[in-house]
């Protein structure tokens, strides 16, 4: 959707109605503690000037630095990138309404012109679209009150209704998902999300949550191509959000790299001068004749199959869990796959464990089982609910050969 006037930059203008003053939704728009309630995680000066950080994610790399170029309560607030005036700039504008309500504006620019700004384009606008949503919710839900935000996303491969059907069987939600509609995740290897939908499209729902606690959700299929991301965020509020959210985001991501759609990678025939398809040779004589037919390279090289190496990657990348800070008191578990003198090693580990940390408790591996044996497929899927069923804190898992 390229503009028509290619010296005139884009700008993303949306508006929505929320519930409260002016005062409180300046609160929820321009404070660090009312952003990371229902955007991502902020931390800012709340200033003319002031330096402003978004944090996407854990990496460094999902750090976008930012200034608080504006500030002018309770209605105007600009973000933008700082002194030098490049890149895009977010100016909120509130207005009051009768009736206890206050229209937000926001326009997003610096959006330049050309198939190569496109693609941004309209992934911000659609992106704008659900958290404008959730700010609704935010301040008609749970005015005055700080959220706990989890953020998993993954890159799925497919069509974006490919991707939608095959993220809401995994999650096990049957049936209409339509506005009114109570949905429970039911997938065994995910953590309990459950809710009633407020707003629903081919790609995304967005849903009041009452399971893992109260807050807010949004499931999403965002992208272009063939490659999109897939959400499934949370804001939780309550006593216990910061720590259901730290338990919880671990298993998403994990969920979401399990359970990716699976993709065939493309096997090609190919020589070291390319694919068989698209290649013709002459063979070789003393002296070209043209009436000479050609022949295929496979006649004359031989041949082999690769893998396509634009294929989606068949490992996926884990994140760890947290370190515990003491072995003292905690129940470790050992795990084996029967090979490589563990019946030798796991005593002599479990009485180290034992001497080095009071009332360290030791479940041992004949419990789980032979990992590596004929039954290791099955073992493995239900080892994380046996891990649980047995309060296990920490695994020594022992593999050899």
């Amino acid at each position: 959707m390229s503009s028509a006037n290619p010296e005139s930059p884009r700008s993303i203008e949306l508006e929505v109605e929320v519930v409260g003053t002016p005062e409180q939704v300046w609160e929820a728009i321009a404070t660090a503690r009312g952003i990371s309630s229902w955007y991502v995680p902020h931390t800012m000066e709340e200033r003319e000037g002031g330096a402003a950080v978004a944090s996407f994610g854990p990496g460094p790399e999902m750090q976008i630095p930012g200034r608080v170029a504006a500030w002018q309560p309770p209605h105007r607030i600009v973000f933008d990138g700082g002194t030098t005036g490049e890149g895009l700039a977010f100016e909120w504008l509130v207005e009051a309404r009768e009736g206890g309500t206050c229209i937000v504006r926001l326009v997003n620019s610096g959006f330049g012109n050309g198939d190569e700004w496109d693609g941004q384009y309209d992934a911000m606008k659609d992106g704008w679209g659900l958290f404008l949503r959730n700010l609704q919710l935010h301040l008609a839900h749970f005015p005055g009150q700080s959220a706990t935000a989890t953020l998993p996303m993954a890159m799925w491969t497919g069509t974006r209704e490919d991707v939608w059907r095959h993220l809401v069987e995994a999650l096990g939600l049957s049936g209409d998902i339509t506005v009114g509609t109570h949905i429970t995740v039911n997938a065994h290897d995910a953590p309990a999300w459950a809710g009633t939908v407020v707003d629903a499209a081919s790609w995304r729902i967005a849903v009041l949550l009452d399971q893992p606690c109260h807050g807010t959700g949004f499931i999403a299929v965002e992208g272009l191509g063939d490659q999109f991301g897939v959400s499934i965020w949370s804001y939780l509020y309550g006593d216990e959000s910061a720590e259901i959210a730290r338990h919880n985001e671990t298993q998403w991501v994990d969920w979401l790299a399990n359970n990716a759609p699976a993709t065939e990678a493309a096997l090609l025939p190919v020589t070291a001068f390319g694919t068989l398809d698209s290649m013709q040779v002459t063979p070789p004589t003393k002296q070209a004749d043209e009436s000479q037919p050609t022949q295929p390279v496979h006649q004359l090289e031989p041949t082999y199959h690769v893998v396509w190496p634009q294929a989606p990657l068949g490992v996926q990348a884990r994140r760890p869990a947290p370190r515990l800070d003491t072995l003292h008191g905690k129940r470790i578990a050992f795990a084996w796959d029967y090979l490589f003198r563990g019946d030798q090693l796991f005593p002599v580990l479990a009485d180290e464990l034992r001497r080095r940390f009071e009332g360290v408790e030791i479940v041992n591996y004949d419990v789980f089982g032979n990992l590596h044996g004929p039954d290791e497929h099955a073992l493995v899927a239900q080892l994380p609910n046996v891990l649980a069923r047995h309060r296990i804190d920490a695994v020594v898992s022992g593999n050899g050969c």
